[in-house]
């Protein structure tokens, strides 16, 4: 078992530096929140966010995403090859663990459980174990994602995230994150075993769908050539200030 320990004074160092590299990498980081839609909660209720994985951008994406605009106490569930490779990625909240046996998981899933019981807490996975080809169908989680949600704590809130990343109207390519509508864990429990897992490779398959086809119509009809995806319900997270609004820090507690 591989822990966290996430330096505040390195976190801030480096999302500067990664927030340098965004700008120089991409044209725009877009950013959809289905918050209107989603259940109330509390701003210190755990939260557990799950997304699709297809480019190694994809957890510096998270990490800087939460940084910008989640402000949560943020944590991220890696690979134990991975994290044995970059350590340093522990000190921006990433944990790991062996996987090989039933005392493996059990560890791993005690650490997890000790996380999410801190307040404002964030944990990040990528349930599909695996980068794969953006667009690939259908979305297909490894086995972890369901097995931890049936551990959980009913009160943590479950958060479908879809990343998408495409070549536009500018040299440098967009990013589109779309942060789709909670469920708690409790609602989630309520599933039988073997349907949980189905339901949440639907969830977000559904959420990146939608995606897509927001995106398509977006060509079709002028609005990425005019740069107005705010008129989507997306808003450029590289545009505005490091520190989010007053209401960007809210978006999680309505």
């Amino acid at each position: 078992m591989i822990e966290a320990k996430r330096s505040q004074l390195l976190e801030h160092i480096f999302h500067l530096y990664l927030h340098f590299q965004l700008k120089r990498s991409f044209h725009a980081v877009w950013y959809r929140h289905d918050h209107e839609d989603g259940v109330l909660m509390s701003r210190t209720a755990p939260i557990l966010v799950y997304a699709n994985h297809s480019s190694w951008w994809d957890g510096l994406l998270l990490f800087w995403l939460n940084r910008t605009t989640l402000h949560r106490h943020a944590y991220a569930w890696m690979s134990y090859d991975g994290l044995t490779r970059y350590p340093f990625f522990r000190r921006l909240g990433a944990f790991a663990g062996q996987t090989q046996s039933a005392s493996d998981m059990r560890q791993l899933w005690r650490y997890v459980h000790q996380l999410a019981r801190q307040r404002q807490t964030m944990i990040a996975i990528f349930p599909e174990g695996e980068q794969r080809l953006q667009g690939d169908r259908p979305i297909g989680f490894q086995k972890g994602l369901a097995h931890l949600v049936d551990t959980l704590d009913p009160s943590t809130v479950l958060y479908p995230l879809a990343i998408h990343y495409a070549s536009l109207e500018h040299a440098k390519w967009d990013v589109f994150m779309h942060l789709g509508s909670p469920e708690t864990v409790a609602c989630c429990q309520q599933l039988r075993a073997a349907e949980r897992q189905l339901h949440l490779e639907q969830t977000l398959t559904d959420l990146a769908d939608e995606q897509l086809r927001v995106l398509s119509a977006s060509v079709r009809t002028g609005v990425a050539a005019r740069n107005e995806f705010q008129t989507c319900g997306y808003h450029n997270l590289l545009a505005r200030k490091q520190r989010g609004t007053s209401s960007d820090l809210d978006m999680l507690a309505n």
